[in-house]
């Protein structure tokens, strides 16, 4: 029949297509969560967009991400308290990491062949440097490839000077 047919036909096109390429998203309110969704999207096989809600946020450790995946990570803050992550505003001033002048910030590293990533609408402060780190304590490296780093709606601020980076 007619409609065995076209059964047949939908089910043989859907084991002909290439799986579709999945995005993890995280929403995040504390230092543990952001710790535990940038674990996992080391090496998850997914697309990674990390939401961290509106706060000020104190680190015992710089904040780390090491990936050899060919997936791209976004890591955003702004997102209003109690949306889910899904209301946000672009305010680098309303989702702060805080070093608390003793710790270094970040630490994000990528293997040759990663994708995009993308550290957006942060302010970064009392950062302190790590051996050949920034003044602030925050530090990316594309493996010596050729990966696309995007720094937008970000401030980075020590405890003598701020510095803004992005748009």
């Amino acid at each position: 029949s007619l409609l065995r047919m076209l059964s047949c036909l939908a089910i043989l096109g859907a084991l002909l297509l290439p799986p579709n390429a999945t995005a993890a998203t995280f929403c995040v309110n504390s230092v543990a969560q952001l710790r535990t969704a940038l674990e996992t999207a080391e090496d998850n096989a997914q697309d990674d967009a990390i939401r961290v809600v509106i706060g000020t946020y104190a680190l015992t450790q710089a904040l780390s991400f090491f990936s050899s995946e060919h997936h791209d990570l976004t890591l955003e803050g702004g997102f209003v308290p109690g949306s889910n992550c899904q209301v946000g505003a672009v305010a680098p001033g309303l989702t702060v990491f805080d070093g608390g002048g003793t710790t270094p910030l970040a630490n994000f590293q990528m293997a040759a062949g990663f994708g995009e990533l993308k550290v957006r609408n942060f302010t970064w402060r009392n950062g302190r440097a790590a051996a050949s780190s920034s003044p602030v304590g925050f530090a990316l490296n594309d493996g010596g490839g050729s990966r696309l780093l995007h720094v937008e709606w970000n401030h980075f601020i020590d405890r003598s000077e701020e510095r803004r980076v992005g748009k």
